[in-house]
């Protein structure tokens, strides 16, 4: 070893205890999509997402289309969405590597279908609604002209619907106000008329203390390398070792 004797070391073992255990607390009824964005939050995206792949990950999320074609070129074959939507331009990678984009504004609605409609070829994406965390998504009072413009559309295809828990680790009263907004939408689509076949609000914290927030998929994080914000009946352990030697 050449300069300073300082590693780090991520457990295999911790990591794929950590994800058994969320798999036992959500049951086998509901899917995991393994986040993995920043390069799996520092402790590698690339190993991490093997191990996990092995375990039984159905889904990983990511924040762009770099990060998710790194994946692929590693051999994950798992559906990836990409929580930061898509760049324009970027709409050939997403059908050659076969990813799926959060749409969260109409116009990305639009190229996904004038895209589709040129290659004649389906264009899968999630949908986000804001439902308090303020950062990215559809809101409310812009749903309905949403849906209209989705109505229209042959060749962008609605796989599934998502927002995200602001403060799930320590406000119960507002991960509940959230979850009351989010099934009011998932009610309007099926009114208009759409099914998707994900729906997935949780990640960490509300996968553990929200049991009514897993819906068809939850989206763990932290948990998955060890870490809790809060008091969870999850029980993991951090995968990561800051190790050196001493003087």
């Amino acid at each position: 070893m050449v300069g300073r004797p300082t590693w780090a070391e991520v457990s295999v073992r911790r990591l794929r205890a950590n994800f058994r255990a969320i798999r036992a607390l959500v049951g086998p009824q509901v899917e995991i999509m393994a986040v993995v964005k920043a390069d799996g939050y520092g402790h590698g995206a690339t190993p991490v997402a093997r191990v996990l792949a092995a375990e039984g990950a159905a889904w990983f999320a990511v924040t762009c289309a770099t990060e998710a074609v790194s994946l692929r070129r590693a051999g994950i074959t798992q559906p990836i969405l990409l929580f930061s939507g898509f760049w324009p331009g970027e709409e050939e990678v997403l059908e050659a590597e076969r990813l799926t984009p959060s749409v969260f504004a109409e116009e990305q609605l639009e190229r996904l279908e004038a895209y589709g409609q040129k290659r004649s070829v389906r264009m899968p994406f999630h949908l986000k609604t804001d439902t308090g965390m303020r950062r990215l998504g559809i809101s409310d009072r812009d749903m309905a002209s949403f849906l209209d413009k989705l109505r229209g559309c042959e060749y962008a295809q609605l796989e599934g619907l998502y927002t995200h828990l602001a403060s799930a680790d320590h406000s119960l009263e507002q991960t509940r106000e959230q979850l009351e907004l989010f099934q009011q939408t998932w009610r309007r689509l099926e009114q208009a008329g759409f099914d998707p076949p994900w729906i997935h609000m949780a990640n960490s914290a509300a996968l553990a203390r929200c049991p009514e927030s897993r819906g068809t998929m939850v989206r763990p994080g932290l948990a998955l390398y060890g870490y809790q914000l809060c008091e969870t009946p999850l029980r993991v352990a951090p995968v990561l070792s800051l190790k050196a030697r001493v003087v």
